[in-house]
């Protein structure tokens, strides 16, 4: 405990005094506004504590310089770090919200590989999302690549592209990745043509630091001995198989990695990291193709001390009000005349969700 002056017995009063310049407070010069240079009543004291307790881990959240920002669907308001494009926004960089910032229902975030920091009260009525792209009848989901703060490669690896005959395996994900593996393309039932595998996933080694503690996840990194290293996140679905005439359906790409920093998060919104959908076997009539593997999911990583840690829930660590998920992608339908859906074999697999309390 601090050296301060007792009287004997301690009063109730030198102890709150103890626990104010623990957190640092100078509660012998100016408090806050409308607060005493030092507590007297114990009003006074408690006015002090919450505004210590308050502020005592705002650094981690950032410095709200970019202010109140109310994310709306409609018009043409921007905000700072995004551009705004038919109710989504997509990220140009790393974005430092105030508290009482605002994702109103139905508007879409895209991270695109940056960070959402919000000192105080962050309120998510919309999506926050970095979900790999679909497959299509004949087209893998493209690979999810980043230029931005968490990432300058790929995250998301391509989905497998559709043939008229054998099928083609999602692309292997070999950065280091929590994220999870593409699922498997449907077969052909006439031309019999076995849907093909989703890409493999490389994990980091036994001796990688990972972002479940609060230092990395507020960087999304992993570490080793020498250096912060860049994460991969899902890898993409396998193609479905050929009839011989019509193409098997793409396999869907591999979800990306968002990381969201707030020091309170309100609101029913969602916050994803979802693989891409698998594209549905030939669409004519008369086809009988499989349809595309699902992408494996991606990352998602929040901190906030909305979190209610896997202490206090023994299900796992929540976000009151928030769908929070990185799940594998859809697998694509068979086709009309026949085919086996997408994820039948092998269904796609989800990332990892990381909630840490702060």
């Amino acid at each position: 405990m601090p050296g301060l002056p007792f009287t004997t017995p301690v009063t109730d009063i030198e102890l709150w005094k103890n626990i104010l310049e623990d957190l640092g407070l100078p509660i012998y010069n100016a408090g806050p506004t409308g607060s005493p240079a030092s507590p007297v009543t114990m009003r006074d004291v408690l006015q002090l504590l919450d505004y210590g307790l308050y502020n005592k881990s705002l650094a981690v959240y950032g410095d709200g310089s970019d202010g109140v920002c109310n994310f709306i669907a409609t018009g043409s308001t921007t905000v700072a770090g995004a551009t705004l494009s038919s109710g989504v926004y997509t990220m140009t960089r790393d974005i430092w919200l105030a508290n009482g910032s605002i994702i109103q229902p139905t508007v879409v975030i895209k991270t695109a590989g940056f960070r959402i920091f919000c000192q105080g009260v962050f309120t998510n009525n919309g999506t926050i999302q970095s979900n790999g792209n679909a497959g299509s009848a004949a087209t893998g989901g493209a690979a999810l690549g980043y230029t931005g703060t968490l990432s300058s490669g790929t995250v998301g690896t391509a989905g497998g592209t559709g043939t008229t005959t054998t099928a083609a395996a999602g692309t292997a994900q070999t950065v280091n990745s929590l994220g999870g593996v593409g699922g498997t393309g449907g077969a052909s039932t006439v031309t019999v043509n076995a849907g093909a595998a989703g890409g493999a996933v490389t994990a980091p080694t036994a001796v990688m630091q990972l972002p479940r503690s609060l230092d990395l996840a507020v960087i999304g990194k992993l570490q080793n001995t020498t250096a912060f290293l860049a994460m991969g996140a899902g890898s993409g679905g396998g193609s479905g198989g050929g009839d011989g005439t019509y193409y098997g359906g793409g396999g869907g790409g591999g979800g990306g990695i968002v990381v969201v920093v707030a020091q309170n998060i309100n609101g029913t919104g969602s916050i994803q990291a979802n693989g891409g959908a698998g594209g549905a076997g030939g669409t004519n009539g008369a086809a009988t193709c499989g349809g595309g593997g699902g992408g494996g999911g991606g990352m998602v990583i929040v901190v906030s001390a909305s979190v209610i840690p896997v202490a206090t829930y023994s299900s796992g660590p929540i976000v009151p009000g928030q769908a929070i998920t990185a799940n594998g992608g859809a697998g694509g339908a068979a086709s009309p005349a026949g085919g086996v859906a997408g994820n039948s074999v092998t269904a796609s697999l989800p990332g990892t969700v990381i909630l840490l309390p702060a």
